[in-house]
This record gives structure tokens, C-alpha cells and sequence, in this order.
């Protein structure tokens, strides 16, 4: 393995440009990153929004659901009596 404590002073001017740029690179590559993980929570969020908004609706509509069915089997019962 190299030896990690190299001492600025130690490297010469092409060393250093090398050093620099592999730096940059490094930190262009971390940049892309965070971009690309960002944009996933993103879109994460919109997909959470979505399904979160469908099972709402989804919960409004079974809560009716009783009510309904319940003055339907009431309907029922007194058609029953009168027969």
C-alpha cells in the first residue's frame, strides 16, 4: 500500500495537478450522486403522494359502503313487513 502521509511539500507541481484533479473528479462523482438521489426521493415522494391520496379515497369510499348497505337491508326489511 502507498503511504497516506505524503506531505504537500513533498509532491512537485504535476503531482499535485494530478492530486487536484483526481480530487475534483472525486467530488463531480459524489455531486452526480447526491443529484441522482435526490431526484429518487423525488420521485419517491410524488409515488408516496399518489398512493397515499388512492388509499384515502379508498378509505372514504368503505367507510360510505356501510351507511349504504345498511339503509338498503332497512329498505328490504320493510318491503318484507308489507308483503
Amino acid at each position: 500500500m502507498t503511504d497516506n502521509n505524503v506531505s504537500i511539500n513533498d509532491l512537485n507541481e504535476e503531482q499535485l495537478r494530478n492530486a487536484v484533479n483526481s480530487l475534483l473528479a472525486q467530488i463531480q462523482q459524489s455531486e452526480a450522486a447526491v443529484k441522482d438521489l435526490g431526484v429518487k426521493v423525488a420521485n419517491k415522494e410524488i409515488e408516496n403522494s399518489k398512493l397515499k391520496a388512492a388509499l384515502e379515497s379508498i378509505q372514504k369510499a368503505s367507510q360510505q359502503e356501510p351507511t349504504d348497505e345498511s339503509e338498503d337491508t332497512d329498505e328490504e326489511g320493510a318491503e318484507e313487513e308489507s308483503e
